[in-house]
């Protein structure tokens, strides 16, 4: 069980992000507060939605739309189920009426406003001020009410600066009473946008399903003694079915004449069959599966149904947790089957474990939202998709697995017919396989396409979905390499021979990592074999080992390295060398890179990647009748030496002349532009008040948070803690977020260097990682790290943490500004910055020397003149000559309270003459040094 958690471990890091890391729509403003929302600062012309959330004013059993005054109103959170508030014993129910209440401050009066108000699943009313501007069903204060669903949108013009909004719900049909859902307000055309995605979202996932469901109904009518597929169809079916009722609430715009309560029957009837097809569908998976939890979870889903066909929502919601209590008893049981019972292989049980667990996630947020015990969203569908694919990979597994015992039988039988017949079978068996795998991708590449393609004008949104697309594409990659892997395996791999000059060919697929490697700041050399002859090769399979090999030697170099790649002829062999100047593989893992999904750890760096690519080059090499050699160091790099027979032969095997090769790379070799370098020099050129340091070894994260940062800070980057060093001392930045693993130096390292050195001690350090143990978290803290957040996180929680450090920042800076000109004694206890001690101590020493300079001081400091302005400015916020002219006036002034005279004074704190002493004394204390000796006196 421990190793199937291993392997898990990293995909619910991924699912948990997925799914909870989705950003929030709309400008970020404050929530609600005892009933006023302050959007005084919105920015109408964005057209960003605001939702609005929080405290709003509300008087159970009254239809008033005058609410008003702390004293006399109490406070619900919106969204939220009523039946939870029972603040003063108000009440406790969820059927009954109330007002909801909330005073909006707008930016200005008179602008045209849109509303989208959510499907509340009961009646009301909504009033602006005293106007009534729209209703949903008729809101009574009995059960004579008549509900409804209808979401909407109204359109209406401020007539003030401050607006009321006041709702009257009634609800006597509905499990959960009270307005559970987010309202939004923004421009007309904000509304508009986010209603059009809220509609494509929707309808993508519900087409999606019913899609995947059709083809698994398919998949059963042809072979109908395999479950499987029917219990899976059943599940997208009602999956779908289950999405159609929530958002833009599809069904009832269908079907407008559908009963209230009837849809609510078949609402809630979507969970105890998909439970019952859950468990249908995994017991064709394990046949070990308990009778016992079986019919359990069966019986619980019948008697269920049965409630519902027998009573009303009121009565049959309240009992909807007891599903969710049942799919969790199915999870354990399911999770111990895959310990005593598992599937044939590892990998079969982690993707059963991803996809259920997803599943189970989602499941229980929907449960826990619908009842009001949470503030979330409808989850089900996007688990459902991780689901989905899981379980594409896991029959295509399966039907691998076919494949060889098929191929086993047929050679025990020694028939020419048989060994036909499984023939036939396994390549229809290859175009399942490779219909079930693709299908999921491209019902997200697809939309993603025509996404980029409408939004020319979003470029937050186009970079976005860009990430989206070269991700799905990379994931298309990985699962033809497993399609290749299988198919070497059953032996239905074939020779497709081109004809071509060897030296063209590798360069060609050379130039395509070009962009790539320039990213990387990696330098590819290639030394060209002197034989220039035309050969005969299988380009196809050759393009797939070297770009593998050239992939992985330019992923693995760290910065200002070059790739060497050499090829030589040797009689009929082609001999290709590829060598880097990476961090190497460790001698024990020298073999084993080699097997499948085996992924190598140097001991300080794990790397990335799925362990297919250097496993699919040593089969294709072989298939091709050639060898492949490794030869690596640590801290020097890597060899890999490869060996392929080719021929000059005019005709194939097969007598049929070899085609001429088309230009390479073909289509197939995905783009390795990992992201624009032009954006992040555009972003860091911004001036900002502030300037942020980002530590981050991945391209793409680096790319998306420095984006995100940019429209607010001044954003630096480095892609490891050795150049994040030299930057802090060069650039001397108020904050670093990085990483902790990374290459060359990590980020703990990192933090101890910045905290230790006097000239950088006083920049924050935020570390950003994926390592979540408590170890992590300690030992981060312990290197002096003012925050540590893991991935995957959210990043509003990131903006407020940074914005949190910079305002403590910058109130130590005023402090420390005060403490330098402040006449009052410091109070005991103040702690005052150790290397301003030092520095004051520094002045004090050397008070009366007016040739004193800021040279000096840093000399006596053991840093440079433009460190310790740097430092100061940012310790402080004015320059070393502003501290040390500051410094010796706040001495002046003690000597002339003690009766001291003016001259005197002056000479003795080192000024030159007196006159400039009393200039400077005027302007740092608004009086001329008589009258503060006047002042004084009088005092």
């Amino acid at each position: 069980m421990v190793f199937l958690l291993k392997d898990f471990k990293p995909a619910l890091l991924f699912i948990v992000f997925l799914i909870f890391g989705l950003p929030a729509v709309g400008q970020d403003f404050v929530p609600a507060e005892k009933g006023l929302l302050d959007l005084s600062g919105y920015q109408y012309h964005k057209n960003l939605p605001v939702r609005l959330n929080g405290e709003w004013m509300f008087k159970w059993s009254r239809f008033d739309n005058k609410i008003e005054g702390p004293e006399s109103t109490s406070y619900i959170q919106v969204p939220g189920s009523w039946g939870k508030f029972t603040k003063a014993s108000v009440f406790s129910g969820n059927l009954g009426y109330g007002t909801y209440a909330l005073r909006v401050l707008l930016p200005s009066k008179g602008q045209k406003w849109a509303l989208l108000l959510p499907s509340i699943n009961s009646a009301y009313r909504l009033y602006i001020n005293d106007s009534l501007i729209c209703s949903a069903g008729i809101p009574k204060k009995d059960v004579s009410m008549v509900p409804a669903v209808k979401p909407q949108s109204v359109l209406f013009i401020a007539p003030d600066k401050e607006i009321r909004l006041s709702i009257q719900v009634s609800n006597y049909h509905f499990t959960a009473g009270g307005i559970w859902s987010s309202l939004m307000l923004g421009s007309p055309d904000g509304i508009v946008k986010e209603q059009g995605e809220q509609w494509f979202l929707s309808a993508f996932l519900i087409g999606s399903l019913l899609m995947m469901g059709l083809y698994h109904f398919s998949l059963f009518f042809l072979w109908k003694r395999d479950k499987g597929p029917l219990c899976f169809g059943l599940i997208c079916v009602f999956i779908a079915l289950r999405e159609s009722f929530g958002g833009p609430a599809f069904f009832y715009q269908l079907f407008p004449d559908f009963g209230y309560e009837a849809s609510l029957k078949l609402l809630y009837a979507c969970f105890p069959i998909c439970l019952i097809a859950f468990i249908l569908f995994f017991e064709t998976l394990y046949p070990a599966y308990s009778r016992l939890v079986k019919r359990a979870g069966l019986l619980i889903s019948i008697l269920y149904i049965a409630l519902i066909a027998g009573s009303k929502n009121t009565f049959y919601g309240a009992y909807l947790p007891i599903i969710s209590l049942m799919f969790s008893l199915q999870v354990i049981h399911l999770l111990y089957l895959t310990q005593k019972h598992g599937l044939k292989s590892r990998l079969e049980n982690t993707l059963v474990l991803i996809g259920v667990i997803t599943l189970i996630l989602c499941f229980v947020n929907d449960v826990l939202f619908e009842t009001g015990s949470i503030n979330s969203y409808f989850l089900l569908p996007f688990g459902f998709f991780v689901f989905t694919l899981c379980q594409s990979l896991l029959l295509a597994i399966r039907f691998s697995n076919a494949f060889r015992s098929s191929e086993q039988l047929g050679l025990a039988l020694q028939k020419a017919e048989q060994l036909k017949s499984v023939e036939e079978m396994k390549n229809r068996f290859f175009a399942n396989v490779t219909h079930e795998l693709r299908t999921p991708l491209s019902l997200i590449i697809s939309p993603v396409e025509q996404l980029l393609q409408k939004r020319q004008g979003d470029e937050l949104l186009k970079k976005a979905l860009g990430t989206v697309q070269r991700n799905a594409s990379s994931l298309l990659q990985l699962i033809n390499q497993l399609l290749d892997l299988t198919k070497l395996e059953s032996g239905n791999m074939k020779k497709i021979n081109y004809k071509g000059g060897i030296n063209l060919f590798i360069a060609q697929i050379i130039d395509t990592f070009s962009s790539y490697a320039e990213e990387r700041k990696v330098k590819v050399v290639f030394n060209k074999t002197a034989n220039e002859d035309l050969w005969i090769f299988d380009a196809e399979k050759l393009e797939k080992i070297i770009y593998n090999l050239i992939s992985n030697a330019i992923k693995f170099s760290p910065p200002d390295t070059e790739v060497n790649i050499a090829a030589k002829m040797e009689g009929e062999m082609l001999r290709l060398e590829v060598h880097d100047q990476g961090m190497g593989i460790p001698e024990d893992m020298l073999d084993a890179v080699f097997e499948r999904f085996v992924q190598a750890n140097n001991g300080a760096h794990v790397y990335s990647g799925t362990g297919i690519g250097l496993s699919l080059v040593k089969e294709l090499t072989e298939f091709l009748g050639g060898t492949i050699g490794l030869e690596s160091e640590q801290g020097k790099g890597s060899s890999f030496t490869l060996s392929i027979p080719l021929t000059k032969d005019l005709l194939t095997a097969d007598g049929i002349e070899a085609a001429e090769i088309e230009p390479f790379p073909p289509a197939s070799i995905p783009v390795l532009s990992l992201f624009n370098p032009a954006s992040v020099k555009e972003r860091t050129e911004r001036k900002h008040p502030e300037t942020i340091l980002l530590v981050e070894d991945h391209p793409e994260l680096m790319d998306f948070i420095g984006t995100m940062l940019s429209d607010h800070y001044q954003v630096l980057s480095a892609c490891n803690g050795a150049e994040a060093w030299e930057i802090c001392q060069k650039e001397m930045p108020d904050l670093v977020i990085s990483d902790v693993m990374m290459p060359l130096m990590g980020g703990f390292e990192l933090c101890e260097l910045i905290k230790s050195s006097t000239e950088t001690d006083h920049i924050g350090v935020i570390l950003l990682t994926a390592k979540s143990a408590a170890e992590s978290k300690i030992e981060g803290l312990s290197c002096g790290a003012n925050d540590y957040l893991t991935k995957p996180f959210h990043f509003q929680e990131l903006m407020l943490r940074i914005q949190n450090f910079l305002t403590y920042q910058q109130t130590l800076r005023n402090n420390h500004q005060k403490e330098l000109i402040s006449l009052e004694p410091v109070e005991e206890g103040t702690k005052i910055h150790p290397f301003l001690m030092k520095l004051y101590l520094q002045i004090e020493n050397n008070l009366d020397n007016s040739e004193f300079t800021i040279d000096h001081l840093a000399s006596e400091l053991a840093v440079s003149s433009r460190t310790l302005n740097r430092k100061l400015s940012s310790l402080i916020g004015v320059s070393a000559n502003e501290v040390i002219k500051n410094f010796r006036l706040k001495r002046a002034a003690e000597l002339l309270a003690a009766g001291r005279n003016i001259s005197e004074t002056a000479y003795e704190v080192g000024f030159e003459s007196p006159s400039y002493f009393g200039q400077c004394f005027k302007n740092v204390y608004s009086i001329t040094p008589s009258e503060f000796q006047q002042s004084r006196k009088i005092s």
